[in-house]
């Protein structure tokens, strides 16, 4: 299993880093306006987001109008050697790098608790139509996913990262919902245990 993963990481990241920077922005701003017309952005009052790192779909585009919005934004910053997230309130010219150079908002910034979020925006490797998302291996999102099951779960990327099958095992967290540059896709992965934004 391992392998298989380690095999599509690479395969995933080559293709991202063969985008120009204006096919990359491009493809960004189209799955930012198909992500922004689905009425779960529309009834969320509290949205977490990431800051793109190598060579992730960017979300700038949904930040800018989602703080028009007046949504409240979070991001994620780790919490020394804990696998679980924790999310203040912040806006992307305001993060810092951590260890591993992704930035993230200082802890300064007002924390806000992951029961509180809406709706998370989560980046990946790969994605199926099952929901099944390929991270880096370090299993930070699932942790803090697991903490937070009522909120709704966008899995943000590039086509061409929606594959046949995920390999997966069972800590793997799905998603409700994959947004890229070409349409939406509802997974159906999870039973809702709260409907109230849906």
């Amino acid at each position: 299993m391992s392998a298989a993963k380690q095999d599509l990481r690479q395969q995933m990241q080559a293709q991202r880093l063969s985008l120009s920077f204006e096919q990359a922005t491009a493809r960004a701003r189209a799955a930012s306006e198909n992500l922004l017309t689905h009425p779960w952005l529309a009834r969320a009052h509290v949205v977490a987001l990431y800051a793109a790192v190598r060579a992730e779909m960017s979300t700038s585009f949904l930040a800018e109008a989602l703080a028009r919005d007046g949504k409240v934004l979070c991001y994620p910053r780790l919490l020394g050697q804990s696998r679980e997230l924790a999310f203040h309130q912040a806006r992307e010219p305001n993060l810092v790098p951590n260890r591993f150079f992704i930035p993230e908002p200082p802890a300064s910034d007002p924390l806000v608790s992951p029961k509180d979020i809406d709706l998370f925006i989560v980046p990946g490797l790969a994605f199926d139509d099952d929901g099944l998302r390929l991270g880096w291996g370090r299993g930070y999102y699932d942790v803090t996913l697991r903490a937070a099951a009522k909120a709704h779960r966008v899995g943000l990327g590039f086509d061409f990262q929606r594959v046949g099958a995920v390999p997966a095992d069972g800590d793997d967290e799905a998603m409700d919902l994959l947004a890229t540059d070409r349409a939406l896709y509802i997974t159906g992965a999870r039973p809702r245990a709260d409907r109230s934004l849906t």
